[in-house]
C-alpha cells in the first residue's frame, strides 16, 4: 500500500495527515479524475534531493503519477539540487523541479504528465513521429517496447536491418496489454503504455551532442548508461516502474 511504502521512507507526519483525510487512496487506476486528485493534493511540507531525472522519478513514484520525461542530458542536468516546500501541491512540486532547467515544460496529455524539454525541434523528435498502426495485444510492456522499436528503427536508422532476432526479458507475472492504435504519436503509444501496464514511468534521453543522425532525428541515449547507440540501433527510450527510485523525500528543515 502507499501509505505503508511511504512510513517507512520518513515522510513528514503532515504528509501523511493530508493523504490519509485526502479521500480515496492515491494508488487508485489510471483516470483522469484520479490524476487530477494525485495533482492537487497538498503536501504541507518536504525536501527531495538528487538529479534533475531522480527528483522527476522519486516524486512520480512518491505520489503514483504516470510520467514521461523527455529530456537532455547535460552537466547540468545531472548535477544534483535539493527541493524544498511548504504546502504545495504535487502538480507544484512538479512545476519546482522543471524550474531548475531552463526551457522545460509541464503538461498533462493522454492522463499521463509530461516533463519535456522544449529545445528539440518537433521535426527532430522522434516522440512525434505518427505510427500508422500500432497493436499491443496480449503482450507485456517490454514486448510492445520492443515491437515499437522496430517500427522506429525501419524509419529512424539510416540502414535498419531486414529482419530482427533476440529475446525480451521479462516476468510471467507482468500485466498483459490490450491496446490498439492507429495513426498515434510515439508519445501517446508510450503513454498508452504506462497507463495499461505497470511500467509507469517512460523516459527518453536526447544526447547533449547536437548533431543529427543521417535521417535527421536527434541522437539518443539509454539512461542511466549515458551510452549513445550506433546510428543504426536508434532510437532508444527506457520504461521503469515507480519503484525503480527509492523515495528519498524527507520532511525540510526549518519548517517554522
Amino acid at each position: 500500500m502507499f501509505l505503508t511504502r511511504v512510513a517507512y521512507c520518513k515522510f513528514a507526519v503532515l504528509l501523511f495527515t493530508e493523504l490519509i483525510s485526502a479521500g480515496p487512496s492515491l494508488a487508485q487506476s489510471d483516470k483522469a479524475d484520479d490524476l487530477n486528485q494525485k495533482l492537487s493534493a497538498h503536501v504541507p511540507v518536504g525536501q527531495v534531493e538528487g538529479t534533475f531525472v531522480e527528483l522527476l522519478g522519486e516524486t512520480a513514484r512518491a505520489f503514483n503519477v504516470p510520467l514521461g520525461i523527455s529530456w537532455i542530458n547535460t552537466a547540468s542536468t545531472q548535477r544534483k539540487r535539493t527541493i524544498e516546500w511548504k504546502d504545495a501541491t504535487v502538480l507544484q512540486i512538479l512545476q519546482r523541479i522543471a524550474d531548475t532547467e531552463p526551457n522545460y515544460e509541464v503538461r498533462k496529455a493522454n492522463n499521463v504528465m509530461h516533463l519535456a524539454t522544449k529545445d528539440i525541434p518537433a521535426d527532430q523528435n522522434f516522440l512525434y513521429l505518427k505510427i500508422p498502426q500500432f497493436s499491443a495485444t496480449g503482450y507485456v510492456a517490454a514486448v510492445a517496447k520492443a515491437g515499437l522499436w522496430m517500427l522506429l528503427n525501419q524509419q529512424i536508422a539510416p540502414n535498419p536491418p531486414k529482419g530482427y532476432g533476440g529475446s525480451v526479458s521479462h516476468s510471467s507475472s507482468d500485466p498483459k496489454l490490450y491496446l490498439q492504435f492507429t495513426n498515434a504519436s510515439v508519445e501517446e503509444i508510450l503513454d498508452g503504455i504506462a497507463i495499461a501496464s505497470d511500467q509507469k514511468v517512460w523516459i527518453v534521453t536526447f544526447a547533449s551532442d547536437p548533431h543529427l543522425t543521417p535521417t535527421g532525428f536527434r541522437r539518443t541515449e539509454s539512461y542511466p548508461s549515458e551510452v549513445i547507440p550506433a546510428d543504426n540501433a536508434e532510437p532508444t527510450w527506457d520504461i521503469f516502474r515507480w519503484d525503480y527510485w527509492p523515495i528519498t523525500l524527507v520532511p525540510a528543515s526549518g519548517k517554522n
